[in-house]
């Protein structure tokens, strides 16, 4: 019945148009005009004797090397929050 009229009258399915319209609605509703995304906090890293410091806002994460096959790892909310 429905393939005597409009899209269908190639005998095509409409899912594939279908499924771009649905895909491209989010993408259509993130972009407010005007508005641009934050960007990324900035970062700083410094190398330590040992390691790295790495301050991304005020989020630290170092990276200690203790032998060839052990890593320390430690992350903090804020950089004066004892490592």
């Amino acid at each position: 019945m429905l393939r005597n009229a409009g899209i269908f009258r190639s005998g095509r399915s409409a899912i594939p148009i279908l499924f771009l319209f649905v895909a491209a609605v989010p993408m259509l509703i993130a972009q407010m005009p005007g508005q641009n995304a934050p960007g990324p906090p900035p970062a700083q890293v410094e190398k330590t004797s040992n390691g790295i410091r790495a301050t991304v806002g005020s989020e630290v994460l170092e990276v200690t090397v203790c032998s060839d096959s052990v890593i320390h790892v430690v992350a903090t909310p804020e950089p004066s929050a004892p490592v």
